[in-house]
């Protein structure tokens, strides 16, 4: 299957409604939230899984694009909810994931007060903010036109600002306003590509254009904002150090859809921009070959720092950087089949990583720490989790029979295409090479902190520490199971995935 707009797009009136569902959703949490939490926990759960079902015949009709306009402006165009295969993929992937991790949230340490004790959280709207940064997810994957994804990234933006400053542990306020700044800094200069590329070429909606614009230098200097924006929200080197006092200072559950988000937002903004709005961006090898460097700078510097701590979701936040890398590289090879891995990438990357902060929330609770320097001997203890915890590790480490191996074999096999399928790029060999030997890293860091929590005599806190409930040990199951699902059966991504050219 190839990239192309000869797929049918059909009239879905489905798509507004998952949308208006969780907005209406975010604001019965709110109420609901006031007086019971954990029913605003079994609402949000149940509203997400439904929706999550509604979404399953868009990956069924493999190449079938799917549109409802909602509306047309004087100077900004029309507007519509759009999928292609590779929204559709995401999109069910984002309700996946939201509904385990507001399952594990209704289960886990009390919401009434942060998970640093400190008690000044609010007692309510947690789920509601949760219903709301899902909502800008799913409108980000779905919106044909540039302005309506700025507004769905903007709704994306605030509502995590607000999980991680009113819901976080330790200096959440202080860690929130720096991902606030960073990150809307970078939604400026978003902006102002689309408003740059909306002057250059008279469109901002996808499905209103004939043919693929010309490549002038207006368009490329649009496309060149448009794209530093989303690095610094993919927090690309050297634009990453808002990444790790921001995941450590979030909530367990926001950390888990928080660093799936920064890797399949930013691959989807970057393949969306250079495939559909300005495909002359992949022939330019110079920006491809930069863009790839900054991967690979990602990949080793992440992962060394990674290795380095003790804090698990300090270890976790720089390997979530180090992930980013392999996301870059996969789009700079300008081809369909790394194209294809940015995306599997993703879905493994979410998977994975959304069950490590869950496990790190879990040895917080049920250990008595998530600091690997303070456990030891876990695996005797917390048979489930301890198997939960190396599993996820070794899909983001590439190892097969688990998903993460395929997105990391696509995203080289398809750099590899575009540095020997003609003429030999020696810049794109050098980093070829250099990243795949850095896998290594992304094996030891994993590795080692398997070793540290679980292995060796067992200390006071390992002695008494203990499975969680089946309610909060069930969603990271899951995610590992999908994983191994996935990775023996990649079919089931690879015949959904297609991307619409004009």
């Amino acid at each position: 299957m190839t990239m192309a707009s000869s797929f049918p797009i059909i009239s879905d009136a489905s798509m507004p409604v998952v949308l208006i569902a969780l907005l209406l959703g975010s604001l019965a949490a709110l109420l609901m939230e006031g007086r019971h939490q954990r029913a605003a926990g079994a609402f949000s759960t149940a509203l997400l899984a439904a929706l999550l079902a509604a979404t399953i015949p868009m990956l069924l009709h493999t190449g079938v694009g799917r549109a409802f306009p909602i509306f047309a402006a004087p100077f900004v165009g029309s507007a519509s909810l759009f999928a292609d295969g590779m929204s559709s993929i995401l999109v069910s992937t984002t309700l996946l994931l939201a509904a385990a991790v507001s399952l594990y949230a209704t289960r886990g340490a009390p919401l009434a007060r942060c998970e640093g004790g400190d008690g000044h959280s609010p007692k309510r709207g947690f789920f509601a903010l949760l219903l709301l940064y899902v909502a800008g997810l799913v409108g980000v994957f779905e919106s044909s036109s540039l302005i309506l994804f700025f507004v769905f990234f903007e709704l994306m933006l605030v509502s995590s600002w607000l999980l991680i400053g009113l819901w976080g542990s330790g200096r959440s306020l202080a860690a929130g306003m720096k991902y606030f700044l960073y990150t809307e800094f970078g939604a400026l200069l978003l902006l102002l590509g689309i408003l740059a590329y909306g002057g250059a070429t008279g469109t901002m909606d996808l499905l209103a254009m004939q043919q693929a614009p010309e490549p002038t230098s207006a368009v490329a200097v649009a496309v060149a904002l448009m794209a530093t924006g989303v690095l610094v929200k993919s927090a690309a080197f050297p634009m990453h150090s808002w990444l790790p006092d921001t995941y450590h200072s979030a909530p367990t559950a926001a950390s888990a859809l928080l660093s799936y988000s920064t890797i399949a937002v930013g691959g989807y903004a970057l393949l969306r921009a250079f495939q559909s709005f300005a495909p002359s961006a992949l022939g330019d090898g110079n920006f491809m070959l930069i863009l790839s460097v900054i991967g690979l700078v990602n990949i080793v510097y992440g992962g060394i720092i990674a290795m380095r701590q003790s804090d698990m979701k300090r270890l976790l936040a720089y390997s979530s950087i180090s992930q980013v890398g392999y996301m870059l590289i996969g789009v700079a090879s300008s081809t369909y089949i790394g194209s294809l891995g940015v995306v599997i990438w993703a879905v493994a990357h979410g998977f994975g990583k959304s069950a490590l902060f869950m496990i790190a929330g879990i040895f917080r609770e049920y250990a008595g720490s998530d600091d690997l320097s303070r456990l030891s001997g876990l695996a005797g203890r917390m048979p489930v989790t301890s198997s939960m915890l190396l599993s996820s590790f070794l899909s983001l480490a590439g190892i097969p029979p688990l998903l993460g191996f395929w997105g990391e074999v696509f995203i080289f096999l398809g750099y590899a295409y575009s540095a020997v399928g003609g003429a030999p790029d020696y810049a794109r060999l050098a980093v070829l090479t250099a990243g795949v030997i850095a896998t290594v890293i992304s094996a030891g860091y994993g590795l080692l902190a398997v070793k540290r929590a679980l292995y060796g005599a067992q200390n006071d806190l390992s002695k008494n520490a203990k499975d969680p409930p089946a309610s909060m040990w069930l969603p990271v199951v899951f995610f590992v199971i999908a994983l191994c699902v996935f990775g023996i059966f990649p079919s089931l991504l690879t015949d959904a995935f297609w991307i619409y050219v004009p």
